[in-house]
C-alpha cells in the first residue's frame, strides 16, 4: 500500500456569521504494471466553479472574517504546506488545506525510482496498482537516466476511480524537476526546483457526501547552504472546490527564508484571492515579513499585511506579539483608519 495523502485537509471559511468547518481526509492505496506516458501541460485546468463577479467591501460587520480568510489562505494554502516535505519545516502544521502525512510517503516513489533505476527503464516506466475496493493508481516515472534525476524528469501519480473504502479519487498530480544543483538526495542538495501540477485531482468522501477538487500548478525553488535556506513559491492559480464552495488564489508569490544561527524564519506573501464567503475579491500584500522563532512555531512574533477589497477599502493587520494581532480598518478608502481592533492570532487562523 502506498499512502499518498493522509489526514487533515481543513478548509476554513465563514458565510455571514456562520462558520463551517470542512475536515477532509485524502488517501489513496494500491499494487501491478502498465505504461501511461507523461503528458506535460503547463496550463492548469480551471476549477469547476466560476467566481461570480461582485464588488466586495470591507465593513465593520466583516472585518474579522476578511482578515481570517486572508490569513488562512496565506498560511494554510497547500503550496506552502506541501513544500514543507522538501524543506523539513512546517508552519501551522495542524491547520492546512492539504497536509501530507510524512516526507517519506510522498518522496517514496521518487526515491524508489532513483535507487531502482533498472526497474524504471524506457520499456517499463509505470506501475499500476489496484486500489482496496476498485479502481487503480498509476505511478509513471519519466527519467532520462537511470539511478539519477535530471532536469525535466517527472513523476506522475494518477488515480482512476480509486476506491479505498471511504473515498473515491480521480485525477493526477505531477512532479516536474526544473533545477538540480549538487543534488545527491532529497536531504542533500544546494538547489532544488520543481513544478507540481494537479490536474482535476478530486476526492469524493462517501460518508460525508462531500467532494473536494484541487486544481493547481505551482513552482517551488529551494536554495540552501550551511547558513540559510530560501524557498520561493509561485503560482498562477491554486483552486480548491468543496461541493459548491470555492477558494481561488491567483498570482501567488511566497518567499520563506530560514537563518540557521538565529533560528528565525521569515515569510512574505502576496496574492489575489476569491473566496465564496466574501462574495468578491481581495488583494493580500505583505508590508513587513512575518517572523517566526523556529521552523515549527505556531505564531509569528512580528509582521504586517495589507488586505484590500475591490473598492479600496482595506485592513492593515499587524502582529503585536505571539498572541495578539491588531486590525486597522479603512472602510471608505480615504486612507484614514475608521476602526481598530485587537484580536488573537489563534482566532484568525482557527476561526
Amino acid at each position: 500500500m502506498l499512502v499518498l495523502f493522509n489526514k487533515d485537509v481543513t478548509l476554513h471559511f465563514k458565510i455571514s456569521t456562520t462558520l463551517a468547518f470542512l475536515v477532509l481526509i485524502l488517501s489513496a492505496c494500491g499494487g501491478g504494471a502498465d505504461s501511461i506516458p507523461i503528458v506535460k501541460d503547463d496550463t492548469p485546468a480551471k476549477p469547476n466553479t466560476t467566481p461570480t463577479p461582485s464588488e466586495f467591501t470591507i465593513s465593520t460587520n466583516n472585518v474579522e472574517t476578511a482578515a481570517s480568510i486572508a490569513i488562512t489562505s496565506t498560511f494554510n494554502n497547500f503550496a506552502l504546506n506541501t513544500s514543507s516535505i522538501f524543506t523539513q519545516s512546517t508552519i501551522e502544521k495542524t491547520a492546512v488545506q492539504l497536509q501530507i502525512n510524512t516526507r517519506d510517503q510522498v518522496l517514496k516513489p521518487l526515491k524508489r525510482a532513483i535507487s531502482s533505476g533498472a526497474a524504471y527503464s524506457e520499456d517499463v516506466n509505470a506501475i499500476t496498482t489496484d486500489c482496496a475496493i476498485s479502481g487503480t493508481l498509476t505511478t509513471t516515472i519519466n527519467f532520462q537516466k537511470t539511478f539519477s534525476l535530471s532536469l525535466e524528469d517527472s513523476v506522475k501519480i494518477e488515480a482512476m476511480n480509486c476506491h479505498d473504502g471511504s473515498s473515491i479519487t480521480n485525477g493526477s498530480f505531477t512532479y516536474q524537476f526544473t533545477q538540480l544543483t549538487d543534488f545527491n538526495d532529497f536531504d542533500d542538495y544546494t538547489v532544488l526546483g520543481l513544478d507540481m501540477i494537479f490536474d482535476k485531482y478530486s476526492i469524493n468522501f462517501l460518508e460525508k457526501n462531500k467532494e473536494v477538487t484541487v486544481t493547481s500548478m505551482y513552482s517551488l525553488l529551494i536554495t540552501q547552504d550551511e547558513y540559510s535556506q530560501k524557498v520561493n513559491i509561485s503560482s498562477p492559480v491554486l483552486g480548491i472546490v468543496v461541493n459548491d464552495y470555492l477558494q481561488l488564489i491567483q498570482n501567488l508569490e511566497i518567499e520563506k527564508t530560514y537563518i540557521h544561527n538565529t533560528n528565525i524564519e521569515t515569510i512574505t506573501a502576496s496574492s489575489d484571492l476569491h473566496d465564496n464567503a466574501l462574495f468578491g475579491l481581495i488583494n493580500i500584500t505583505t508590508l513587513d515579513g512575518f517572523e517566526f522563532y523556529g521552523q515549527d512555531s505556531d505564531a509569528p512574533t512580528s509582521g504586517r499585511i495589507k488586505i484590500t477589497a475591490e473598492d479600496n477599502s482595506s485592513i492593515i493587520l499587524t502582529v503585536l506579539n505571539t498572541n495578539d494581532v491588531q486590525l486597522d480598518a479603512d472602510y471608505n478608502a480615504d486612507d484614514v483608519i475608521d476602526e481598530t481592533r485587537v484580536v488573537s492570532w489563534e482566532s484568525l487562523l482557527y476561526p
